[in-house]
């Protein structure tokens, strides 16, 4: 009897393991884990923070801080710079893109490129449409097709 009970016990905790497991795996798919989302501590916070975990002075807490503001405004203006460069690259990328269009039209005609130009969508309609019939099996979400039309433009 004893045994039968064991078995029973050991067989409810497994269960429940693996009950807890693919919970998990759900919540990590459903983006519910993800870190990334997070928001930042201000300089003040992150000085305060530090200050109770190492026991710090008032003075050092407030050079810390300091440091903290110096290192905010420094990641800001090269965020800004990086947006700047994304942006120049992006606009460099067009300008050519529509050169190369327009290159393309100088050689085959603008009937048979837009022929070209409706054979690329429904290339990458036929894609995406396979693309998110796989998510669909995988039971994850396929972000759509507004990225692929802007390709084909």
């Amino acid at each position: 009897m004893k045994r039968i009970v064991s078995i029973a016990l050991v067989a409810v905790v497994l269960l429940g393991m693996v009950t807890t497991v693919e919970a998990q795996r759900r919540d990590m798919r459903k983006g519910e884990m993800r870190q990334g989302k997070r928001e930042m501590m201000s300089a003040e916070q992150r000085a305060g923070f530090m200050a109770k975990q190492l026991d710090l002075t008032d003075a050092e807490r407030l050079k810390l801080q300091a440091l903290f503001e110096k290192q905010e405004t420094k990641a800001m203006k090269h965020r800004e710079e990086m947006q700047k460069m994304r942006e120049e690259r992006r606009a460099k990328m067009a300008a050519e893109r529509k050169a190369n269009q327009a290159e393309l039209i100088k050689i085959i005609g603008n009937d048979k490129f837009q022929e070209l130009q409706a054979k690329r969508i429904a290339r990458l309609e036929n894609e995406n449409r396979r693309l998110k019939m796989n998510a669909e099996k995988q039971g994850r979400r396929h972000p759509g097709m507004a990225k692929h039309k802007k390709q084909a433009n």
